[in-house]
């Protein structure tokens, strides 16, 4: 994501449709933060909204977790939701994962929260990425349903239509 000046380069192609068309092919999306840099700016607000109607599949997670103490973890993680709630503009914000999800081990010499929740959130995340898949057929099932739905209630219309006007559908009874 551009911030600052870096928005006002013109990327040569729409950043929000390359965005809403991979949102329409992913089977998750991560939406990463970093406690030091937590201002979401316009262009991020912009694909954000983009992703309204793929709300299942998005994942928050709040990288870097282990490199501020307990008191600033609390503030970076009431501010964060805070700024998703204004952003998604819904009452309720998806999970936060926190943790420092790399291959280092986890630092906890300045966080008191300790090794055993930072694990716990990396447990949880490995736990529902691995459920991908199986979100990822129950939601191709809705969908074909969905649009099996559309096509009958098309069809319905189209057949009314055809009673109501047969001159128009080029039948003349």
């Amino acid at each position: 994501m551009l911030s600052g000046e870096k928005q006002r380069i013109n990327r040569g192609y729409n950043f929000e449709h390359v965005c809403e068309w991979f949102a329409a092919r992913s089977d998750v999306i991560l939406l990463l933060f970093d406690p030091y840099k937590l201002d979401i700016s316009d262009e991020f607000k912009t694909v954000i909204s983009s992703l309204r109607g793929h709300d299942d599949k998005v994942r928050v997670v709040l990288n870097k977790a282990d490199g501020v103490s307990s008191q600033q973890l609390l503030r970076v993680y009431g501010a964060l939701m805070w700024s998703l709630g204004k952003v998604f503009m819904t009452p309720e914000v998806c999970k936060v994962y926190v943790g420092s999800f790399n291959t280092e081990p986890v630092r906890t010499d300045n966080n008191q929260l300790g090794e055993e929740i930072f694990e716990k959130e990396q447990s949880d995340l490995k736990k529902d990425l691995l459920d991908v898949p199986r979100r990822s057929c129950d939601r191709k099932v809705n969908e074909f349903v969905k649009r099996v739905r559309a096509c009958v209630t098309h069809a319905k219309l189209i057949a009314h239509l055809r009673k109501q006007m047969p001159l128009m559908a080029g039948h003349a009874e």
